[in-house]
């Protein structure tokens, strides 16, 4: 299965918003009032809003004209991103669309000056952790009782060298 990854286009948004609230209300791992909190942050108008300020990383995995993956990376601050999301419909898991959203996002950070990112996963989220090893993240806490009280593990990854001076996204342009 031959997937296509891209920044995310204004065309795409709807339907990369009805992906990203099938994944994660069909996520086991996450308890309700997560599920409830995450879904508002990744509606039709928060995405619009985030292409338009220029103030993440937004990318898509696509089969077809399908939009069948989706990866987030914050603004930069110091040079270190923090990694949000990547996610894929389960439906098209285990075909390396994770591994590619990853790896397109990584590279686009890296050319706006992050050399570490920052992510999180669940502990019970056992193919979250895999991933994590898998890719070269390292786990650097295990944070108790955290958001919406459940237990996350917090990962790094040097992805470059430190600049001497480093920017916010917004302050560039991220350009494919």
């Amino acid at each position: 299965m031959k997937s296509q990854t891209s920044h995310l286009k204004s065309e795409d948004v709807a339907e990369t918003a009805a992906l990203i609230k099938k994944v994660i209300r069909e996520n086991p791992y996450y308890n309700a009032a997560a599920k409830k909190e995450f879904i508002t942050w990744y509606t039709p108008y928060q995405l619009n809003q985030h292409l338009k300020k220029k103030d993440m990383i937004l990318v898509v995995a696509k089969i077809k004209s399908k939009i069948v993956g989706f990866g987030s990376v914050w603004k930069s601050f110091g040079g270190v991103g923090y990694s949000d999301w990547t996610m894929v419909d389960k439906k098209y898991r285990r075909h390396g669309i994770g591994i590619a959203i990853w790896n397109y996002k990584i590279n686009l950070a890296k050319k706006i000056g992050v050399h570490k990112v920052m992510a999180d996963s669940l502990v019970i989220n056992k193919e979250g952790t895999a991933f994590a090893n898998a890719h070269g993240l390292r786990r650097v806490a295990t944070l108790k009782k955290h958001w919406y009280g459940q237990d996350y593990y917090l990962w790094e990854k040097v992805i470059g060298k430190p600049l001497a001076k480093t920017t916010h996204f917004h302050w560039m342009k991220i350009e494919e």
